[in-house]
């Protein structure tokens, strides 16, 4: 038997009969419409061999059957007038017409003027006969429901039906789709999610491949002049597309075990293999089943990919803190010698650990070397580096030949190639937006923070403002609050698309809000597509005038939590402290109000003040003697505290923070901890460590031994503790800040097809249809 749900379409055939879709009933069989009515013989011939004709016998009186006569014949065609007749007791009456219908004439055929029925009326001549239009099905005879005559011959339209199984009509997976009845559909839903699988993405393909084993379609390598970047085609039985939500639906998807699934924007492309998909039925699709990969083999069999990116860290702008939050494998952000996905250069940021990252000058003076990659991160440098200049038209270059490029803040160098903080006209970027002049150099006119503004007046603004809200970023639609922000653009043009603004002062001067972008005098993030101006367009700038959150960054190693390491590293227990009553000078000091400050200067923070139990808190009693509340034994202070009995006081046995106390206690004598990285096997460190419980090491014998920041520490000083500055131990593994999330978003919108910003993005491409082969003779 032929798979389920395949196409089905004509055989191969000489000529062609298009066969009605019941079987052959002779004339004069069908009876009447009343009860009882006969069909009588007379000296008609063959008319009388059917009821309703005029003056044939018939009978009872008063039965009524359906009639029909010829009004006009053209060709092929007959226009019928159709009504009913009436026995009078002997004899049908007059056809009494009510309506007109026209049809082709009986043994037509399928010719260049139309889809004309083929039929066999056996001893009927009149084709207005309600009862002498029944075909026969001769076993030639093919369904043509799917023709559809044009002025160019016949086009095939696809039918779900079950063909002869020794034609074949579907492929792979398609052969999967089961016909489900009553209108249904084999569904999948769900959200698609950034690589850390924690933020839901917008217009993000999700789709099934036709082929379950064979490899995806290949990306092109780098920069490539064509709408979706050399993103390859989807060889698909079904295509969805997110939307704001990250939500998609995907319908008529194939059933039965396993089914791959593929997440794909732009280069980023992910397939995993869903456990169960149950026919006609809806079946969710978990986070981790529909989210970008980490890494380039995260995924079914390896089948993982990741744009080629160039990041160029900057001295005030630590973005690559943002890819390792996104979810991004630390591994695949590293130098260019070892290949990763994502090369680091430096340009006056921080290095990629343990240093030797090459210079931003490495990257941008080569166009070979720029067009290598699919998109070039260039972060804010901490000042405007006019030196930058002599780049600009490499990057111009790259751009209009399809790369995709991210910068921020002073970053507008690359943009409006000033000259000592006056825009300069010298590239195709300097008309994209109205540059400040001067620019803000040293002091900023901006508050700190601010709100900023979304505008919603194209379908993606309208799209990012939904996100930032589902995502949290936003707990007002169309306004965010961010920090830092800077004053270098005015407004965009030149056909660049205005994402966020906002107002340099404290307060909307127009007193217009969010609905209003005319008055506003900072444009905040913008995207313009390249060659700027041109009718096709392949590559894409964005500018953001605001940085990520520069708390990300850990400082000097020392830890209490692992949350204050970097990402890949662990805080090493610290030494613990003993909770003690807190100093004070007076009563103001002690936490509590009903504390109050005894003893010599700086004295300490004694029990609440009372005069019976009543004013105690808990178990504590009150000692009459000095008029406080104290606990008596371990059981009044809670919480795995005890109790000193000669004092009265409550208090931790040990403490890392302050938090660790009781109310008017403190910390003392702790010492913080140092970030170490973590692994499990000598192969999660890197090639001159090793794994020593739980943490890499690096052999040492004193800390000369140690590259960086990190000290020689453990057991007979056998390893090296990671507490570096450098990436990626200088991020905190914290969650991120809103300004992070708008910026996140607009991270994965460079990666999708280049489309008019005016519009909504392209929908993916459809699914392929494989059709029966057929031939045509026209008669």
């Amino acid at each position: 038997m032929m798979p389920r749900g395949a196409k089905r379409f004509s055989y191969v055939i000489a000529s062609i009969a298009i066969a009605a879709a019941s079987a052959f009933t002779a004339c004069g069989t069908n009876p009447p419409t009343s009860d009882n009515a006969s069909v009588g013989t007379g000296g008609h011939g063959d008319t009388c061999s059917t009821p309703g004709h005029e003056g044939c016998p018939c009978s009872p009186s008063g039965a009524t059957v359906a009639c029909g006569k010829v009004t006009q014949q053209t060709g092929d065609y007959v226009t019928c007038e159709m009504g009913t007749s009436t026995c009078n007791g002997s004899t049908w009456g007059i056809c009494a017409g009510n309506h007109v219908v026209s049809q082709s004439i009986p043994g037509s055929s399928l010719t260049t003027q139309g889809i004309n029925l083929q039929t066999i009326t056996g001893g009927c001549s009149d084709p207005c006969d309600p009862f002498c239009t029944q075909s026969a099905q001769d076993p030639t005879d093919v369904d043509a429901s799917g023709l559809e005559p044009t002025d160019g011959g016949i086009s095939l339209t696809a039918t779900i039906v079950t063909p002869d199984a020794s034609v074949p009509v579907c492929k792979g997976l398609q052969c999967n789709v089961t016909n489900c009845t009553a209108g249904g559909s084999t569904t999948l839903t769900g959200k698609v999610y950034d690589p850390a699988g924690i933020h839901p993405l917008y217009n993000v393909y999700v789709y099934i491949p036709v082929d379950p084993v064979a490899p995806l379609p290949a990306f092109s390598a780098g920069a490539s002049c064509d709408t979706c970047a050399g993103s390859g085609s989807l060889d698909a039985v079904a295509v969805a597309q997110t939307d704001a939500t990250g939500s998609f639906t995907l319908t008529g998807v194939p059933d039965g075990v396993p089914i791959p699934l593929v997440v794909q924007v732009g280069k980023w492309r992910r397939e995993v293999i869903l456990p169960a998909v149950a026919a006609c039925s809806t079946t969710p699709v978990t986070a981790n089943n529909a989210r970008l990969p980490k890494n380039r083999t995260d995924g079914n069999g390896g089948k993982a990919d990741m744009p080629h990116i160039a990041l160029a860290s900057g001295k005030s702008d630590p973005f690559e803190c943002l890819l390792a939050k996104i979810g991004i494998d630390t591994a695949e952000i590293d130098v260019p010698s070892k290949s990763p996905a994502i090369d680091y250069y430096v340009s006056n940021g921080r290095d990629r650990f343990p240093g030797g990252a090459p210079s931003l000058a490495s990257l941008m003076a080569s166009a070979a070397t720029l067009n290598a990659y699919d998109t070039v991160i260039l972060p804010c440098e901490g000042s405007e580096d006019d030196g930058n200049n002599a780049y600009v038209s490499n990057v111009a270059a790259y751009t209009d030949g399809g790369g995709k490029m991210f910068t921020t803040h002073f970053g507008y160098a690359w943009l409006a190639t000033p000259n000592n903080g006056t825009a300069v006209n010298s590239s195709e970027f300097y008309g994209t937006a109205t540059w400040r002049q001067p620019f803000e150099t040293g002091s900023y006119d901006t508050y700190d923070p601010m709100t900023a503004y979304i505008d919603t007046s194209f379908p993606k603004g309208i799209a990012y403002s939904q996100w930032l809200t589902n995502v949290g970023a936003s707990s007002i639609p169309n306004h965010l609050t961010v920090g830092s922000p800077r004053h270098d653009a005015l407004a965009a043009i030149g056909g660049s698309q205005q994402w966020m603004y906002g107002w340099s002062t404290t307060a909307d001067p127009s007193g217009l809000g969010s609905g209003s972008a005319q008055a506003h005098d900072m444009m905040m993030h913008m995207t313009f597509n390249t060659p700027v101006g041109a009718t096709t367009q392949c590559g894409r700038v964005v500018f953001s005038d605001f940085h990520v959150s520069g708390a990300d960054q850990t400082g000097n190693g020392q830890c209490s939590t692992n949350a204050d390491c970097g990402f890949g590293a662990t805080c090493g227990a610290p030494t613990l402290g003993q909770c003690t009553q807190e100093s004070c000078d007076q009563n103001s000091d002690c936490d509590d109000s009903a504390l109050t400050c005894a003893g010599a200067t700086p004295g300490t923070c004694s029990g609440r003040a009372c005069t019976s139990d009543m004013n105690c808190k808990g178990g504590d009693v009150c000692n009459l003697g000095t008029s406080t509340c104290m606990c008596k034994n371990d059981a009044d202070c809670g919480g795995g505290n005890t109790c000193n009995v000669a004092t009265g006081v409550c208090s931790a046995s040990s403490c890392i923070v302050k938090a660790d106390c009781g109310n008017a206690r403190r910390c003392a004598g702790v010492a913080a901890g140092v970030c170490a990285k973590s692994c499990v096997t000598s192969a999660n460190c890197s090639s001159n460590e090793t794994c020593t419980a739980g943490t890499c090491y690096t052999t040492c014998s004193d800390d000369n031994d140690c590259p960086g920041s990190t000290t020689c520490s453990g057991a007979n000083n056998s390893g090296c503790s990671i507490s570096s500055n450098d990436f990626p131990y200088e991020c905190r593994q914290t969650p991120m800040t809103a300004q992070e999330e708008a910026l996140e978003f607009m991270f994965f919108d460079l990666a999708a097809c280049v489309s008019n910003d005016s519009l909504p993005p392209p929908p993916p491409p459809q699914p392929v249809t494989y059709y029966y082969p057929a031939s045509f003779t026209e008669t």
